[in-house]
């Protein structure tokens, strides 16, 4: 594994963390960091911490209030909202769709929200992604995904500790991550259930076991990100889309939903989506509770909590959007039913004509192939 050396602001952070014991292991509000900036600032030489030494781009200001030691409290109390809550105006360039950097080692950890959607990846050692309701561990080659306003703080005291973050606009989000997913996906339909709900922190954590060919898309990303060159923000939304169509290709069955106060997400769920997708045109509920050792009641309530769904209605979904997709191919109708699990013509056609609004002749006339 790539082994990180401490940088020199890092390295100088970590004299300054060494001193202060009661930092030790501590998460910190913002106004706590404020003041624990304020003391650096009064602390260390302004020429060690300074615009140039210090990566990603977004952080400069953090070393220009550094070296500007500031005494005024208002500074302080500007530098806690700041730090409260980080604005996509604030902590993204302008122009641009995403946003790299890399937590500093040693630089007290605080509780925050943010207003983007963010991306951690583990580089090495282990990460933890303290949430207000449980801790999540990532280790090196996990993956996280937050949805906005999910409050947390992400510790790096260790010289192994290594985690890059990813800030990506709400907008660019939704192109470069829920474009990726077909609608017809069962990850999409739960992916969205987990990143949408508001009651608990939305998240998804993937384990890709340090997978080269996600870090070298990752690489890319990084190097675009701080030497940027012609077209570079076309180039890192593809760069990002690429990172999610080979994460969820290769690791989606590795997914981890959030925890709520009556369900928790199992490994195991991944197989049993799986399974329906592959079988809801022919098993039946019973069948497929029973291939996994669950009663009826149970595999519905599984699917509940996954998607937000009954059992029924999402065999529905799954059913009518292949349907249109095969009409869409030029399918002829009595096919797409067979094909579909529907036995019987007529009950394809209401359950068509309810969920599209429209007949099966109708839709493949708008928009089938031209025979």
């Amino acid at each position: 594994m790539e082994t990180y050396p401490l940088t020199v602001l890092e390295q100088r952070l970590k004299a300054h963390y060494l001193e202060r014991p009661d930092m030790w292991d501590r998460l910190v509000d913002s106004r706590e960091l404020s003041e624990y900036i304020t003391w650096l600032a009064e602390t260390e030489p302004a020429q060690t911490i300074s615009p140039e030494t210090v990566t990603p781009r977004n952080f400069t200001e953090l070393a220009e209030q550094v070296n500007q030691r500031p005494e005024d409290p208002r500074t302080a109390r500007s530098l806690s909202d700041l730090y409260a809550r980080h604005r996509e105006d604030r902590f993204v360039l302008a122009g641009a769709d995403l946003m790299y950097g890399r937590m500093f080692r040693y630089m007290p950890a605080h509780w925050h929200t943010n207003d983007y959607f963010e991306l951690y990846y583990c580089r090495s050692g282990t990460c933890p992604i303290y949430l207000d309701s449980e801790t999540l561990p990532l280790h090196h080659g996990d993956v996280l995904i937050l949805a906005p306003n999910v409050r947390h703080a992400s510790p790096c005291y260790r010289d192994d500790a290594v985690l890059d973050y990813y800030g990506l606009r709400s907008s660019t989000f939704d192109r470069v991550f829920w474009n990726q997913l077909p609608a017809d996906s069962l990850m999409s339909t739960f992916f969205r259930q987990a990143l949408s709900q508001s009651k608990y922190p939305a998240y998804l954590q993937f384990d890709t076991a340090g997978d080269p060919a996600l870090e070298n898309v990752l690489d890319q990303i990084n190097g675009e990100r701080e030497h940027p060159e012609s077209y570079a923000e076309q180039y890192l939304n593809l760069l990002m889309s690429l990172f999610f169509l080979k994460l969820f290709r290769g690791y989606e069955k590795t997914a981890r939903l959030p925890r709520t106060d009556s369900f928790f997400w199992k490994h195991e769920f991944s197989a049993i989506f799986s399974f329906i997708q592959t079988h809801f045109a022919d098993r039946t509920q019973t069948e497929t509770a029973a291939e996994f050792g669950y009663s009826e009641r149970q595999l519905n309530r599984i699917v509940k909590n996954c998607t937000g769904d009954t059992y029924a209605h999402l065999i529905l979904k799954l059913r009518m959007e292949r349907a249109a997709l095969l009409l869409k191919n030029g399918a002829d109708i009595a096919s797409a039913a067979e094909l579909c699990g529907y036995a019987a013509l007529p009950s394809f056609y209401r359950a068509f004509t309810s969920y599209h609004q429209c007949t099966p002749a109708e839709y493949r006339k708008a928009h089938g192939k031209a025979d």
